[in-house]
């Protein structure tokens, strides 16, 4: 039982959804979170057959993040969904593991939107189950994280650590 999370930046292209397709192959992954996909409502259907032909799957609003499953290996009950993650319980039906929660996360590219971000993370920690919290936070934890382009701003990185923190992570 393989889960994989992978930020795979646009799956439009045939060449890149040929690269997904065989890479998600040779590591006989049976979970996925495709972080930013950007793949639109109409083609999510025929990118995903083409990918994992005999997988189920199910993509947040505007297809920012996608996850697809092998559905002899598990269940998956969406829980909630928005721009920012798509969080789920995923039941394993091939071995003893109990199910557990996975939140797939592609943050926003705007600090205030990633405030909200934070907010839901917090929310939905509270639980017993065990959760597998991927993705792309854009953010960072320390500042030796970013190299190049704009400075870090510090009061960010204390906002990501305290929700970091209150999340138990």
């Amino acid at each position: 039982m393989n889960v994989l999370s992978w930020n795979v930046r646009g799956l439009n292209s045939r060449d890149k959804q040929l690269d997904v397709k065989n890479f998600l192959k040779s590591e006989k992954a049976d979970l996925i979170c495709l972080i930013d996909s950007k793949i639109q409502p109409n083609h999510q259907d025929r990118t995903c057959r083409f990918i994992c032909p005999d997988f189920s799957y199910a993509f947040s609003p505007e297809g920012r993040i996608g996850l697809l499953w092998n559905p002899s290996c598990f269940a998956i009950q969406v829980i909630e969904a928005n721009l920012q993650f798509i969080h789920f319980r995923a039941t394993p039906l091939v071995c003893s593991i109990t199910s557990f929660l996975v939140t797939a996360v592609y943050a926003s590219n705007s600090p205030s939107d990633r405030i909200l971000l934070w907010n839901h993370l917090i929310r939905i920690s509270d639980h017993l189950e065990p959760w597998l919290i991927c993705g792309d936070f854009n953010e960072v934890i320390f500042n030796h994280e970013k190299v190049g382009g704009r400075p870090i701003n510090s009061r960010r990185v204390r906002k990501f650590n305290e929700c970091l923190e209150a999340c138990s992570l």
